[in-house]
């Protein structure tokens, strides 16, 4: 995970009709978001506010730091239909919808790393407004993240530097105010990698990387957490397992208190000379310390993974992670557990041989979509859309499903449920594309729904 550069973000309301109980294929004809055609990597990402409207975002043009962006916007309110783009600048990282139409989101702007963060509020269909600004100089420790649950309790977290470490600092909203002032959440070390989640309860998560220099000159890297729980300031850092440099963290807590962490660890440097092991676990609602962390899965060699680790959960506090394990240097394969409320992870399941996982929606009830692209191999070589879907209480993900029915050449792909309990993905995609280079087709987002 690398830090994203300011940036301008397009934004577009998506409301999608419901369907009818129509025996046609599993996955709408895809879409293409009018005005995406500049897309850029990373994104796009969909979030849902209560109301069902989407907003769907994703980068746009290719920006030098010193240009000066203007803001637009547009919005049109029918169903199954799109607003014209509105131009974001410096979006850092996948906006938050809550209440019925609200959005948070947090901006990057100027040139690193003298780049001033700051937390907007706003609604879905319109503008947002600067609510606080966070800090005026950034780490390059990893982008900043925004969390947060359906009743508008906001957690930002960022590191800043401090001379030879870094500050980890946070700061934190309740429904109806404004975010707090920052403050210092670990104040030593080289920090880096920041996860958070806020649960339904008012419980907090934070999870992060920390190196550190022992009295003998040793080198440690840990991945560490800091608990809050309602009612309660956050407890002191947890040392939650060793990595070996890299660290790639998911963090989810549970309506009902239950917290979770998963992360993929290897070796740093120009290349991997260790292979990736993906790590979990877990605190039970009442207590403020994780348990002790257990292995889930190893690579049967060393290299570079392909996609980062992906954690759900659902009201009754089970959990399901999913990861991509390399199998190859160009090669990787999608594999997944699921962990009932008071229990340990399973043993992991493969659901795609060959893939790279891009994300993982879960749905209250327990409903669950594992969404993956093809695994690159040549260069511009058309590759497969595809995921797998679990119904609410069912053990296993089904068979795999192909989102599009042409193989194109996509790109970074995101999938949530809407209000109905449907899933829906968006990607960058390139259809009818057929290898050749260069390749005439431009880049859109696109978007599908299943039925």
């Amino acid at each position: 995970m690398t830090a994203r550069p300011a940036c301008a973000v397009l934004l577009a309301l998506a409301l999608v009709a419901a369907s009818g109980g129509s025996a046609r294929a599993a996955w709408s004809p895809p879409d293409a978001v009018p005005g995406s055609d500049d897309v850029q990597a990373p994104g796009p990402a969909i979030a849902f506010a209560a109301s069902g409207r989407s907003l769907i975002t994703w980068r746009a043009g290719l920006l030098r730091p010193d240009e000066a962006q203007r803001a637009e916007r547009a919005q049109r309110s029918a169903p199954g239909a799109y607003s014209t783009p509105l131009e974001i600048e410096g979006l850092a990282n996948d906006p938050v919808a809550f209440a019925e139409t609200r959005v948070a989101l947090l901006r990057l702007r100027g040139v690193f790393p003298r780049m001033t963060l700051t937390a907007d509020l706003g609604r879905l269909t319109s503008n947002s407004g600067p609510d606080r600004t966070l800090a005026r100089e950034v780490a390059v420790g990893g982008p900043p993240v925004l969390a947060g649950n359906a009743r508008g309790d906001l957690v930002a977290a960022w590191t800043v530097p401090a001379g030879a470490h870094e500050h980890l600092d946070i700061s934190l909203r309740h429904p109806g105010g404004r975010f707090g002032p920052p403050h210092v959440l670990r104040g030593s070390g080289r920090l880096a990698f920041p996860a958070a989640s806020y649960g339904d309860r008012g419980d907090t998560l934070v999870a992060y990387q920390r190196t550190s220099v022992d009295a003998r000159g040793r080198t440690r890297r840990e991945v560490e957490a800091r608990l809050r729980r309602p009612g309660h300031n956050f407890g002191s850092p947890q040392v939650l397992g060793e990595t070996h440099g890299l660290a790639w963290i998911a963090t989810a807590i549970a309506p009902t208190g239950r917290a979770y962490v998963v992360w993929a660890e290897q070796d740093r440097g120009e290349e991997a000379n260790e292979p990736l092991t993906v790590h979990a676990t877990l605190a039970a609602p009442s207590h403020h310390l994780f348990n002790r962390a257990r292995e889930l899965a190893r690579a049967p060699l060393a290299a570079r993974p392909q996609g980062e680790p992906r954690l759900v959960v659902d009201r009754a506090g089970n959990a399901t992670a999913a990861w991509s394990l390399p199998t190859s240097a160009t090669a990787a394969r999608v594999d997944t557990a699921a962990a009932r409320a008071g229990s340990w992870f399973a043993a992991p399941a493969t659901v795609a041989a060959d893939g790279i996982l891009q994300d993982l929606a879960g749905a209250p009830d327990g409903a669950a979509l594992v969404l993956w692209t093809g695994a690159f191999g040549a260069s511009f070589t058309p590759r497969p859309v595809a995921a797998a879907y679990r119904p609410a209480g069912a053990s296993a993900f089904g068979a795999a499903e192909s989102v599009v029915a042409d193989p194109e050449d996509p790109g970074d792909a995101a999938a949530a449920f809407d209000a109905a309990g449907r899933p829906v993905v968006a990607w960058i995609g390139r259809p009818g594309f057929d290898g050749e280079f260069p390749p005439a087709e431009p880049r859109v987002v696109r978007v599908a729904q299943r039925d």
